[in-house]
């Protein structure tokens, strides 16, 4: 993973000063290179404040006629077992940087996912990449950030 330089959270918390806690972070992570962008920055962020983070993986249900329902399952496992490893890597990066940090995989639309595990009252802040590793998500440049900002309850903030 490509770490962020420490003088890029400097500079953010100079241009917009932070007077609350942070106690939780969630990163909305999909290994694509935005979401690892935005991950780097949510550590440095958990560093500073001493946050944990909660890294959110959104597995979408794919919509099929009920034919295709029976290759859903095989798509499950395949797709539970990406995220496992993704996640696995990227708990694997912040516990190396002495964070503490849980993980959840969810089944679902990724913004309303996000926005449903960011409604915890724990959790302080979202952070997530511009785009996904989707096609169709680099297509609609960043839809489901968009779609998070416009949903979420909670503060989101776009790494680019």
């Amino acid at each position: 993973m490509r770490r962020v330089p420490s003088d890029a959270v400097a500079w953010f918390l100079n241009v917009h000063p932070v007077t609350m806690p942070i106690r939780r972070i969630i990163v909305a992570y999909d290994g694509s290179l935005p979401a690892s962008r935005a991950l780097d920055f949510a550590a440095e962020l958990a560093e500073s404040f001493r946050s944990s983070i909660t890294l959110v993986h959104v597995i979408q249900i794919p919509m099929s006629t009920p034919d295709a329902l029976p290759a859903w399952g095989d798509l499950l496992g395949a797709e539970e077992h990406n995220a496992a490893t993704l996640l696995k890597e990227a708990v694997r990066h912040l516990t190396k940087r002495g964070l503490k940090v849980d993980t959840r995989v969810l089944l679902g639309s990724p913004a309303e996912k996000v926005a449903n595990a960011a409604a915890d009252p724990d959790v302080d802040l979202v952070v997530a990449g511009t785009t996904g590793k989707h096609a169709l998500a680099r297509v609609l440049v960043g839809s489901v950030t968009t779609r998070l900002l416009h949903i979420c309850s909670k503060p989101v903030l776009v790494v680019p």
